[in-house]
């Protein structure tokens, strides 16, 4: 015989449970090819809110482990899209606790897109003693995109120091190209 008997043929693919997609979307950030990640990024987009947990869930189980900077990246890229604010503590979380410079750069331009209004004190604080450029920079970006009158007054203090030949503050353009930023 040619052709199996009717029922003798197994099906390997599960489909995951409604609720699992998020995930599934995410493991494939997590080891898959790059039209993969744009798949899954975008998959995750649509689910919008519904990915807003699973992802938090997933920055939070990696947020210590710097073999995991890739996958953290992706998932702040992938959280832009489906950004709910009682999740968006995660991405602060990253940031207050990578030691990875890329990761809280990723972490900080996510913030900025989604426009989390509400982690405005914690990123101010943050960016008060942040010391690398990429992750200063893009923090300095992110607070502008935010543009609350607390943001615009860090800014300005910023760029005031910049100027100051006593302060011995050496870098303060970003904080000048941010404040340009301000759309108000």
């Amino acid at each position: 015989e040619i052709f199996a008997v009717k029922g003798t043929i197994q099906t390997a693919y599960e489909p995951p449970a409604a609720g699992e997609w998020a995930q599934r979307y995410c493991n494939t950030l997590k080891i898959g090819t790059k039209n993969g990640h744009r798949f899954a990024a975008e998959r995750l987009a649509e689910l919008g809110p519904l990915a807003s947990a699973t992802i938090a869930k997933e920055i939070r189980a990696y947020l210590s482990s710097p073999a995991s900077m890739g996958y953290l990246v992706s998932l702040c890229e992938a959280f832009t899209e489906c950004a709910e604010p009682e999740h968006a503590d995660a991405l602060m979380e990253l940031i207050e606790v990578s030691e990875t410079p890329v990761v809280r750069t990723a972490a900080f331009e996510a913030i900025g897109r989604s426009g989390q209004a509400h982690l405005v004190p914690r990123l101010l604080s943050v960016l008060t003693n942040e010391v690398e450029p990429s992750p200063r920079g893009a923090g300095l970006l992110a607070i502008a995109g935010i543009g609350t009158q607390g943001c615009v007054d860090f800014l300005e203090l910023q760029v005031q120091a910049w100027l100051d030949p006593n302060s011995g503050m050496r870098v303060g353009m970003e904080g000048w190209n941010a404040l340009l930023m301000v759309d108000n």
